[in-house]
């Protein structure tokens, strides 16, 4: 009963995971489009030109538009791809995040769902979804979760530590490991297994990753 009531919890949370990837690679797919796609809307407002960015955003009142303008272009049209890779969701999700904001303040400073078109409600859902996904990480369908894969690695294990079942997780997804004395030493980071005796340390490269095991 016991063994049927765990592989009952280990399918769901298997199911739960897979969702979650599928909703992330979505999201993902999602924001990319729409980065690409209003940066050549940009582009082609302009009249085909970098330069013609720049003046548009000066005609919107944004400082330095002449760097803003091309710069912001730039940054669509190559963290949209990135993000639909999910490669560095981090970095571009706040950077997103950030231009929203930037878009509002300048740009779409109108009341909510103004009949001009003006409002801000667009760019704050951008906005938050681009957090929301900086906060997440790419998920296992995305670049992040691969080269995050080929880094983790663990640590040598003190004499005495039993042979366990564990796992490495991080923001980007977690990661079985059938032993833990086949891992190395990266960063210099330990983390003490709570269920393992006091000698047993488990060294792990990933900055942000947590490390749960199970005495077998």
């Amino acid at each position: 009963m016991t063994t049927t009531g765990t592989a009952g919890v280990d399918n769901r949370t298997s199911t739960i995971s897979v969702a979650r990837d599928l909703v992330a690679l979505l999201a993902r797919i999602g924001l990319g489009v729409l980065m690409v796609a209003h940066a050549k809307l940009e582009y082609d407002f302009a009249g085909g030109s970098i330069a013609g960015v720049g003046a548009l955003f000066g005609k919107s009142g944004i400082p330095l538009a002449a760097i803003a303008g091309p710069a912001n272009l730039l940054f669509e049209f190559v963290g949209g791809a990135a993000m639909i890779l999910g490669l560095a969701v981090l970095p571009v999700g706040v950077l997103m995040a950030l231009n929203m904001l930037g878009a509002w303040i300048f740009v779409h400073h109108g009341g909510l769902y103004a009949l001009d078109q003006t409002g801000p409600e667009l760019v704050i859902a951008i906005g938050l979804l681009s957090l929301v996904l900086a906060v997440s990480g790419s998920g296992r369908l995305g670049l992040d979760h691969l080269i995050v894969r080929r880094r983790v690695s663990t640590a040598s294990v003190g004499r005495g530590c039993p042979t366990a079942k564990c796992a490495v997780t991080t923001p980007e997804g977690a990661f079985p490991v059938a032993r833990p004395d086949a891992m190395r030493q990266r960063h210099g980071r330990q983390v003490q297994l709570s269920r393992w005796p006091s000698s047993c340390r488990l060294t792990v490269c990933h900055p942000r990753a947590t490390v749960r095991g199970e005495d077998q």
